[in-house]
């Protein structure tokens, strides 16, 4: 496994904002930089404060161990029942494995450890980073390449191959970096999939090992 290294001068709410502002339809009234640093602190030592256990996932987990693409998002896996302790959280849209919120400037996202899937990442695919100064529990390089894997499916029915697209190169990235063996990965998946659906998975993982040859 590669050594981990990452932008750790980059402060989490900076890679926010500047993915935000570097949008084209960014307005005039957003807030500035200070703002989505001093949130995203706050967040953090909240989360710390009550002891409510979180997980990092997503782009910013991403950045930890590849080159990866801004974010405008805070992706966290959290139990639905420590949400009301999130003071000052505004929740937007809810589903039952799914929380979309708004911290201040903030967009946050929450996957609910009641997916018996997220709680398995949350449980077995996880390791702590320091980020300025808040040490935090994140995804491992396997536990984002099952949490992407595992997204798949449901955005291709969705019609949302665009951001499909972006999980598969990010899949690529991380197994570049972070070799895992395809059946481990698909032993996991396989536990929480129809027949159908862990065949098409495999067919991706296929697909983006051909990627991974050397072209010359």
């Amino acid at each position: 496994m590669k050594t981990i290294s990452f932008d750790a001068s980059l402060h989490l709410g900076s890679v926010m904002y500047l993915a935000r502002a570097s949008r084209p339809e960014r307005s005039a009234s957003m807030p500035d930089e200070p703002d989505f640093i001093q949130a995203t602190d706050r967040l953090l030592e909240l989360l710390k404060a009550e002891g409510i256990p979180h997980v990092l996932v997503g782009g910013l987990a991403m950045r930890v161990y590849v080159a990866a693409r801004n974010t405008e998002d805070l992706d966290l896996i959290l139990a639905a029942a420590d949400l009301p302790r999130v003071t000052g959280l505004q929740v937007v849209e809810q589903t039952d494995w799914f929380v979309a919120a708004r911290y201040g400037p903030l967009k946050v996202d929450f996957l609910l450890t009641r997916n018996v899937f997220f709680e398995e990442v949350r449980q077995l695919h996880t390791e702590e980073h320091d980020f300025q100064g808040h040490r935090v529990r994140c995804a491992t390089p396997l536990g984002l390449i099952l949490l992407k894997l595992y997204a798949l499916p449901s955005l291709y029915r969705q019609g949302q191959i665009d951001r499909a697209d972006l999980y598969e190169t990010d899949i690529t990235m991380l197994l570049r970096a972070y070799p895992h063996d395809d059946s481990t990965i698909m032993a996991t998946l396989a536990r929480h999939f129809a027949d159908h659906d862990v065949y098409a998975i495999g067919e991706v993982l296929t697909d983006i090992r051909g990627r991974l040859k050397p072209r010359f």
